[in-house]
Parts: C-alpha cells; sequence; structure tokens
C-alpha cells in the first residue's frame, strides 16, 4: 500500500491521479475528455485490486471539487465506501482505522451533496522550446555577486545540446555552459571550444555502482547492465573524489516574455567540442536544472561549490 496515511490524499496513487486530473483541465481538455482520458492513461491503476481504491476516491473527489463528476465515477466510489472495499490495511491500527472511515464518510457526504458550479480552469499554453542543436545564447552576469566573484561583465554560454519535457508539458533546452574569460561574446566555434565547460553538479562513483546493481524492476535490467559496465571499465571516469561530474544543465523556460532582452543569439555551432569525461546519468531527470530568470544566481552558485577551484588554478 503507498499510503502513508488515513486522508484521501495520502496515498501515491491518490496524488498522481489529482495532479494529472488537473493537468488534462489545464490543457483544455473537456469534462468528458478528461475523465476519459485519466482512465485510459492509467489503466494500470484503474484494473489493479489495489490501486483501483485510491484511484476512484481521488478521481470522484477531484472532479466533485471541479464541478464535473462523472456519474459512473460517483457510484464506484460509493460503492467502495458504502462496502468498505479495500480496508483491510487500515484495520491493524485502532486509530488509523476509525480515522480512515471517518475520511471515507466526509467524502460519501460530499459526494452526495450538491456539487459545486463548474469551475473555470485557465488553459495553460504550452512553451515549446524552438532552439536548434548547437544555437548558442549569451547572458551578461551583472549582479553584486557576480562582482564579488569576478564575473561581473563576462558573459555565460548557454549551448542547446538536447530537449527535455518540463512539467506540466513544456519543452525545454538541455545545454552545457562555458564563461567567457573577458567581456567579449565568442564570434567562431574556435573561440568558443578554446572556453572550459562549466560543471553544473556531479554523482558519487560508489553510489552510482550500487543503484546500477541494485535492479528495480525488469524493464530497466538491460539498461542498468549497460550502465555498469560504463562505470567498471572506465567509460565513466571518477576523479579523485570518486565525483562522476556532469556538464548539462535543463534550462526552464516556461515563457519566453523577457527572455530574449537577457539572451542574446550568439550564432549556431553544432560541431563543438564535447566535454572529456562527461557523465550521462542513468535517470535523465537527475540532470541540473535552472529557470532562465535565475540562471546567474544558480550558475554562481555553481561556480563556488563546483568551479571555484579550476578557475584559482589558471
Amino acid at each position: 500500500m503507498g499510503a502513508w496515511g488515513p486522508g484521501i490524499y495520502q496515498d501515491d496513487v491518490a496524488l498522481d491521479i489529482k495532479g494529472e486530473y488537473i493537468k488534462l483541465l489545464q490543457e483544455g481538455k473537456s469534462t468528458k475528455e478528461a475523465n476519459q482520458e485519466i482512465i485510459n492513461n492509467n489503466a494500470d491503476y484503474f484494473t489493479d485490486e489495489e490501486d483501483v481504491v485510491p484511484a476512484i476516491l481521488a478521481l470522484a473527489d477531484i472532479e466533485w471539487k471541479y464541478g464535473r463528476l462523472d456519474d459512473i465515477v460517483k457510484n464506484d466510489a460509493l460503492k467502495i465506501i458504502d462496502q468498505k472495499i479495500g480496508i483491510e490495511p487500515w484495520q491493524e491500527d485502532e486509530k488509523l482505522y476509525k480515522k480512515r472511515l471517518e475520511k471515507l464518510n466526509e467524502l460519501k457526504e460530499k459526494l452526495e451533496s450538491e456539487m459545486p458550479p463548474e469551475k473555470k480552469v485557465r488553459v495553460i499554453k504550452p512553451c515549446i522550446n524552438k532552439w536548434k542543436i548547437g544555437d548558442v545564447y549569451a547572458y551578461r552576469f551583472e549582479s553584486e555577486e557576480a562582482k564579488k566573484r569576478g564575473l561581473y561583465g563576462k558573459y555565460l554560454l548557454v549551448i542547446k545540446v538536447g530537449e527535455a519535457k518540463w512539467y506540466p508539458y513544456h519543452v525545454i533546452p538541455v545545454v552545457w555552459k562555458k564563461i567567457t574569460k573577458d567581456n567579449k561574446i565568442p564570434k567562431t566555434e574556435e573561440e568558443i571550444n578554446n572556453l572550459k565547460f562549466f560543471k553544473t553538479s556531479f554523482d558519487d562513483y560508489e553510489d552510482e555502482v550500487y543503484m546500477m546493481k541494485a535492479i528495480l524492476t525488469e524493464s530497466e535490467k538491460e539498461a542498468r547492465k549497460k550502465q555498469l559496465k560504463k562505470l567498471e571499465d572506465g567509460t565513466y571516469k571518477p576523479d579523485e573524489n570518486g565525483r562522476l561530474w556532469k556538464y548539462r544543465e535543463d534550462l526552464i523556460i516556461e515563457s519566453e516574455r523577457g527572455l530574449y532582452k537577457k539572451f542574446s543569439y550568439v550564432g549556431n555551432f553544432p560541431n563543438i567540442n564535447p566535454p572529456k569525461n562527461e557523465y550521462f546519468p542513468f535517470y535523465e531527470m537527475n540532470n541540473s536544472c535552472s529557470y532562465w530568470r535565475k540562471i546567474e544566481e544558480k550558475t554562481i552558485n555553481e561556480f563556488d561549490n563546483y568551479n571555484k577551484i579550476d578557475e584559482e588554478a589558471n
């Protein structure tokens, strides 16, 4: 049971259903479409003997709150409550059992009461990044913190090397970062290649090896074996402190408003030499990430934590 409390939403499945249902409404789905898609998209939940209980209860509750309760969902939820379906795990603790029954009765009372008017939901337009692979943009350091670290007036270069999805349905650039040596923006591929790559984060070598050996699912088994081989044969080589350095960062762009007042286009350079010994984490979600409006603050933090020693050595 993926629950940590007696509340309707004190459950992993319930939170998934709630979050996805709201996301569907924010995408502009109609009441009927949202109800059908949430069920189709989560067939595993709604057909599993245990997961179906929190899934139905959560769906009934969130649909009622938005004034969009489907009759079938309502009846299924009331059946679960009246017949105490899935209550067995709670019977092991008398206090939790009573609290769970209390929460279920509250939900029943709500579902049988007059539903509120259909709530309007602001449709969120996805921001789909249009940068091409190899596009380079420059951001000028201009904060007081940048002055303290000798970065003021220099440029942070972001180089698009990939894309990632960002909640709820944005597509954002994955970038490498470099910092200029002076207040001039490089104009050629050679000039960019002569700048050092900026470290964004690291993973611990021993932790990564341990995780790759701890096979969690059959579907990941072969992929984990390949990752483990790369770790053990030196394809991914840790430094003297056992750190596997990462150079990629997910640049979160949820809106382009004001973006190009801060980022100036340098050019497209698809053949920039990659960082040496770059580590690619097994889960791409483990990349470092930063909102574009906070990129100076984030980069200064990374400068202090990961790059300052390299800078001082030069």
